[in-house]
């Protein structure tokens, strides 16, 4: 333990929130799902909420994966914003009606 708290301190603030970040969200993700899964809310309205948060999340992951492999980074910042692009276009679509 007292080497990850080492770790942990030699990070910079910005890993820090990444990394809270990239634990947090997929909690809500699984949250929303199972609400939406169950037929607490419409599985429409938590699939509104959690394709922008999963966009995100690759958007995360490919900006920390372009300072180890840019190649890899690049392809993955350009997958999530493909998916920032459906979500918009998407989105625009169903509330412009």
């Amino acid at each position: 333990m007292g080497k990850l708290k080492e770790m942990w301190k030699k990070r910079s603030i910005f890993k820090h929130i990444v990394t809270l970040t990239t634990i947090l969200l997929p909690c809500c993700v699984i949250i929303l799902s199972s609400i939406g899964l169950s037929g607490i809310v419409a599985i429409g309205v938590t699939n509104s909420i959690v394709i922008p948060i999963l966009a995100f999340i690759t958007l995360l992951n490919g900006i920390v994966m372009y300072k180890k492999n840019k190649a890899a980074g690049i392809l993955i910042l350009v997958c999530s914003g493909f998916i920032f692009a459906f979500c918009i276009s998407v989105f625009s679509t169903k509330f412009l009606k």
